[in-house]
């Protein structure tokens, strides 16, 4: 003991006495004013005062910048980058010190205001950005934010795409999580169109497009991240946003966003709640049976009526500089009323009628979620970007599904009229530690989470009529605990910069069959990065392995025979699927912006949806491990202001798919090119008044046993702001022309050939009232670690049948 307090003091007189004279490193960090986020190739010129020595650089991917052999004196530093304000600083380095650097304080850049006209000042703003592992698009500085919402932002962002009925698709594809604020929300579960589309986008800072998730995200989603960041007010007190709207023919839409602050305390608080009444549609499936001849037809209407409500709070309270706890908290609840009624008509080869019955369904579905999220954060004084953070976090869902099935004008036809109820849903506590140790030019990152994961399901079916057959009730539970730890660096040297690491991901799985025992899987999945900046842009390469495991709805055992010659269910034998996937890009920033990539994704054993016969005439849909996926994608992204007063927005995706697989004893191929195309067009008529047109364009989806229809849309708006800015009023018209579109999808077996159709409406009109209003003061505090459950497939609850 006497000697490690004799070397502690021996070291403390090192630091106090040891100061001499001489040349040491002088160095810094340059970031933007609004991500905080270091700035690449920034020029500094640092120059003796008076008149003395000078040197230039600049700065690396992360924005540091460092002198070598600087001499004690007064310095001045001029900093200009394109786009941005140039500014200087005055630093006075000691002659005499105790280390062989100093440091000069954090400085912040701001982008240029540009004067177009003597009438009309807009600044022009870059919107894309590109860094090693992801690439984002700067909402706020996007000038429809004030208009438009966070759905009509993603159409923008570079391989994002949003179809007609407002699906999100990443590189053309459906196998990625949405965070908010990097944290998985409840908002986007089952219907993150609906969630995206009430969102307004002026509470939006930046969409962050994460190509290739480093180690320290929980490995789902198999294309990758997308994390949407709110804005971080800095003005004390409160401040808020109101929107209202109504979506013809579906319904009201409202939402309102508040934060406030005072001393150490702050909470940012949302909520919406969007009306979904759907008049009455049609619907129907078409099969050809190939051994016997027979065909199947059935067409009927469908109509619902109900809305979904979405609350998320996040409360925050700063201990003091170096310690904070924040508490987030995310309900959603959604409840409709469905109405169905159907026609069926079984007929052999020479249209004699075999089967008929006419079906009328009521139901009553719901899914509910909730979310409560823990984070206590530790910052060191020595460095404070040195972090360590414990989080704890309980999720539950809960999906209900309630139905009175009855027949009518029965021909040949002994089924029975019954009530069926299923409860499907997840409960999942986790706890997560992280810590995070910047040095020189690099950045260590380590941590491990454990998750207590249970999906269950309870069903039962009771018959009421006829010779009815026993009730049918069963009981399923899928609970398995999930181990993760993880490894990752960040090297960055002049203008390359690398990243890479990897995670553990160790489970044993559930034990479905008495006379089984459940498999312990594990995977180390690897993440790498690679960027090498240019002027005005960058190449960047990437690979990673991630994981997906399939969700409760997949899983589900529970037959639902409301339809009873088309039935649906889960498959409780699915395994976890691993993708690879393979980046390369390149992106180029001036007036406008220009975004390159080419991608391949290869998942084997992948989590298909398939149809299968039950019986002669009984088609089942469900999910099996079958299907080999390979996935080349090209996707290209332009945004470039043509004049002062008009913006051309370019995203194009252009995919070969091969799929294939073996199921039951068939062997499926199939393959082909897939487009999505978007024009949109904004055109500045003054400072208040805007508007726009776009053109979208969506090919066919690939499935193992078929593929679907094309999807074209088109769209009109308009937008004026008043009161300085505060209030504006938006409206659109989308696809004019057509008042219905089916969608379509094909399934083709060496059994039968199957052909259904779903009618939405096609053409809708929407009025939006924004109003913003009040300031804060000082930035409300954003958790840096959070858990995140992304190893799950979102929940996706269709009511149209």
């Amino acid at each position: 003991m006497k000697k490690i307090l004799f070397l502690t003091l021996l070291m403390r007189s090192f630091l106090l006495f040891g100061q001499t004279p001489g040349a040491i490193s002088v160095e810094g960090n340059i970031i933007d004013s609004v991500s905080r986020i270091g700035l690449p190739n920034v020029t500094i010129d640092i120059e003796q005062i008076p008149a003395g020595s000078r040197e230039k650089m600049t700065t690396d991917n992360n924005g540091n910048f460092s002198f070598k052999g600087i001499k004690g004196a007064k310095y001045n530093l001029s900093i200009s980058l394109m786009s941005y304000d140039s500014k200087s600083k005055q630093i006075l380095v000691p002659e005499t010190h105790s280390s062989d650097k100093y440091t000069i304080d954090t400085i912040v850049l701001d982008l240029k205001t540009i004067a177009l006209d003597a009438a009309n000042v807009t600044g022009i703003k870059q919107l894309v950005k590109q860094e090693i592992d992801r690439i984002s698009y700067s909402v706020k500085d996007d000038p429809d934010n004030k208009f438009e919402t966070t759905l009509d932002m993603m159409k923008k962002v570079p391989l994002l795409s949003v179809d007609g009925l407002n699906n999100v698709e990443f590189k053309g594809r459906r196998d990625f999580k949405i965070m908010l604020n990097g944290k998985i929300s409840s908002l986007f579960t089952s219907d993150p169109g609906t969630a995206l589309r009430s969102i307004p986008a002026n509470t939006i800072d930046r969409i962050e497009v994460i190509t290739n998730p480093p180690s320290k995200y929980d490995a789902e989603g198999i294309t990758g991240l997308i994390n949407i960041v709110t804005k971080k007010n800095t003005i004390d007190g409160y401040n808020g946003n109101v929107a209202t709207a109504y979506n013809f023919p579906y319904g009201p839409i409202g939402s309102a966003t508040l934060t406030y602050k005072s001393g150490k305390f702050g909470m940012d608080l949302f909520g919406y709640y969007f009306g979904q009444r759907q008049p009455a549609t049609v619907y129907g499936n078409s099969a050809h049976y190939n051994v016997s001849n027979e065909n199947l037809t059935q067409s009927g209407n469908q109509k619902y009526n109900g809305g979904a409500l979405n609350t998320n709070g996040q409360f925050n309270y700063e201990i003091d500089s170096l310690n904070l706890l924040i508490l987030s908290v995310n309900r959603k609840i959604n409840s409709f009323d469905q109405y169905v009624d159907l026609e069926s008509n079984l007929v052999e080869a020479q249209s004699q009628v075999l089967q008929s019955y006419a079906l009328s369904q009521n139901g009553e579905p719901k899914w509910n979620s909730t979310d409560v999220d823990f984070n206590y954060e530790k910052r060191f004084k020595r460095n404070k970007d040195q972090l360590m953070t414990f989080s704890y976090k309980f999720s539950k869902s809960d999906n209900i599904i309630s139905d009175a099935v009855r027949y009518s004008f029965r021909n040949n036809f002994a089924g029975n009229d019954f009530d069926q109820y299923n409860y499907f849903g997840l409960k999942e506590h986790s706890i997560q530690t992280d810590y995070t140790h910047p040095f020189k030019n690099l950045t260590l990152e380590a941590g491990g989470k454990i998750s207590f994961r249970d999906n269950k399901s309870n069903f039962n079916r009771n018959f009421l009529t006829g010779s009815s057959p026993d009730d049918i009730a069963n009981e399923f539970s899928y609970e398995h605990t999930i181990y993760n730890l993880y490894n990752s660096y960040q090297y960055t040297s002049g203008k390359w910069a690398f990243k890479g690491g990897a995670r553990l991901d160790a489970t044993r799985l559930p034990k479905v069959a008495e006379n089984e025992n459940g498999e312990f899987f594990w995977k180390i999945l690897p993440s790498v990065s690679v960027q090498r900046s240019i002027k005005n842009g960058s190449f960047n390469l990437g690979y990673n392995q991630r994981i997906q495991r399939p969700n409760i709805l997949e899983l589900n055992p529970f037959i639902d025979t409301s339809n009873p010659l088309v039935v649906s269910s889960g498959n409780p034998y699915l395994r976890p699927v691993i993708g690879h996937n393979f980046e390369l890009s390149y992106s180029i920033f001036g007036k406008g912006s220009t975004y390159i990539s080419l991608g391949y994704i290869h998942i084997g054993n992948n989590i298909e949806k398939v149809v299968m016969p039950l019986a002669d005439t009984i088609i089942n849909n469900t999910y099996a491990n079958i299907g080999k996926n390979d996935d080349i994608n090209l996707n290209v992204n332009i945004n470039q202001p043509i004049s002062k007063k008009i913006r051309l927005n370019f995203n194009g995706m252009l995919s070969y798919v091969n799929l294939t697989g073996t199921f039951g004893e068939e062997h499926f191929e199939n393959d082909g090119l897939r487009t999505s195309l978007r024009l949109n067009s904004t055109y500045q008529i003054n400072d208040d008044l805007r508007t726009g047109v776009t053109l979208n364009y969506t090919s066919p989806i690939f499935y193992l046993q078929g593929k679907s229809n094309a999807f074209p849309t088109i769209s009109a708006n308009i937008s004026r702001q008043f009161f300085k800015k505060k209030l504006s009023i938006f409206a659109s018209i989308n696809n004019p022309f057509s008042k219905y579109f089916d969608i379509r999808r094909d399934n083709t077996t060496a059994q039968f050939v199957q052909n259904s159709f779903t009618q939405y409406y096609y053409r809708t009109f929407v009025v939006t009232l924004n109003y913003s209003f009040g300031k804060l003061k000082e930035s409300l505090a954003k958790a840096k670690k959070t858990i995140n459950s992304e190893d799950i497939k979102p929940v996706e609850i269709n009511l149209s049948k």
